[in-house]
């Protein structure tokens, strides 16, 4: 009695085990078909994006002249690539943007490019220091696939030490994006859309050690609308080697204005000048514009000296003039670009015949031609209603269900 009971509960367990199977069945046989698209490296389908397709002034660029670059200039590269007909562009696919060999990014790079009515084709992303960013494109060329173009500029950095701006003999002037802990002790990091907030002002006062007296230095910010000095980091250093603090009773400064973000000091030295000295501060970043989106900006800030050379030190002697001893220096952050691609509608229409009540046509493609040429490009025609069509094993188990369901 018990053996027979376990044979008829066995039973009973591979019955709805075959109705279990019959209802996947059923659900595979009555779903469409779904794809999974994954993001592509599309680099080789794109001209105008390797490091000899960059131009500088709108020229291309000379080899022996990148070798020159110094590491404390800011260049401007910039690219306009083509993406050839046909390549299908989805969201998510990528590109690498390689930069001029001795070249390298001077800070992070994070914007869009956007097309002429404003929607975002591709971001643009770098790391400081890298050799090659990356595209990012969206799902923008999946509808404007023809003439597909874009263009980017970006600021890099050579490998070659020093540079500065200025007169050799007594003052020079540099500037850098800056993140990180400061001379205070305090960090100064980037923002939250990791763009730089703060930028590094460098003065090398009196470079040749002459022995100057009635030193008066000058320093204005150009961009007063987007960037102000920070008073509480500016540092006076010797330059020995060792960034040893010059003592504040050598010299008094004066910012302007007295009230609010100061744009501009003035340094005055007691005494005698003979020796070079490092003054170095930080400006707080303001232009929302960069801020926000990452676009392009620069930032110029210029530095003056005045006072007499007695005469040592190497070269001549006399008065020093503000127009014979100033120094330019521009820190430029971010990047820009634009993209942009046509959209060709194409009506195809197929004309099934003696086709039965009831069956479904199946999907096809057509392959578009322009001007007796192929376009590499296909049109896919889909049925209202497109199935999955099941295996001979699938139909199997369907047929044993019906039995299954007819026997009880």
């Amino acid at each position: 009695m018990e053996a027979k009971y376990r044979g008829v509960r066995i039973a009973q367990i591979k019955d709805w085990l075959n109705v279990v199977l019959f209802l996947v069945v059923a659900l595979i046989g009555i779903s469409c078909r779904t794809q999974v698209v994954q993001a592509a490296d599309i680099s080789s389908n794109i001209t105008g994006i390797s490091g000899q397709d960059a131009r500088y002034n709108g020229q291309p660029i000379d080899p022996t002249e990148v070798a020159k670059w110094d590491q404390s200039t800011s260049y401007e590269l910039s690219y306009h690539f083509t993406i050839k007909p046909g390549t299908q562009v989805k969201a998510g696919d990528t590109a690498t943007v390689s930069l001029p060999t001795g070249t390298k990014f001077q800070d992070d790079q994070d914007f869009d490019l956007p097309s002429p009515d404003g929607t975002i084709v591709a971001h643009f992303s770098a790391t400081t220091g890298a050799s090659s960013g990356q595209l990012t494109f969206t799902d923008y060329f999946t509808t404007h696939n023809n003439n597909m173009t874009g263009s980017i500029n970006l600021f890099v950095n050579g490998e070659v030490s020093g540079g500065g701006k200025g007169n050799d003999s007594y003052i020079l002037k540099n500037g850098f994006p800056w993140s990180g802990q400061w001379s205070d002790g305090k960090t100064y990091p980037k923002d939250a859309n990791q763009r730089y907030q703060y930028v590094e002002w460098d003065v090398k006062i009196n470079p040749n050690n002459k022995s100057l007296s009635n030193v008066v230095v000058t320093d204005n910010l150009q961009n007063t609308g987007i960037v102000g000095i920070m008073p509480d980091t500016l540092t006076l250093q010797w330059d020995d080697g060792h960034y040893t603090p010059v003592p504040i009773r050598d010299y008094s400064l004066i910012f302007s204005p007295a009230s609010g973000t100061p744009t501009s000091f003035t340094l005055n030295w007691k005494g005698t000048l003979n020796k070079a000295v490092n003054l170095l501060y930080l400006a707080k970043v303001t232009d929302s514009a960069y801020r926000t989106t990452g676009s392009a900006t620069t930032l110029n800030n210029e530095a003056k000296i005045t006072g007499n050379d007695a005469g040592t030190g190497g070269g001549g002697g006399g008065a020093i003039t503000d127009k014979a001893a100033t120094a330019d220096a521009y820190v430029k952050l971010g990047g820009n670009g634009n993209g942009g691609g046509t959209v060709y509608n194409v009506n195809v229409k197929k004309l099934w015949e003696n086709v039965p009540t009831g069956v479904t046509t199946p999907a096809i493609e057509a392959q578009l031609y322009s001007d007796g040429k192929a376009t590499n490009q296909l049109s896919t025609l889909l049925p209202k209603l497109m199935c999955q069509r099941t295996t001979p094993e699938q139909r199997r188990h369907s047929r044993l269900m019906r039995k299954i369901i007819r026997r009880r």
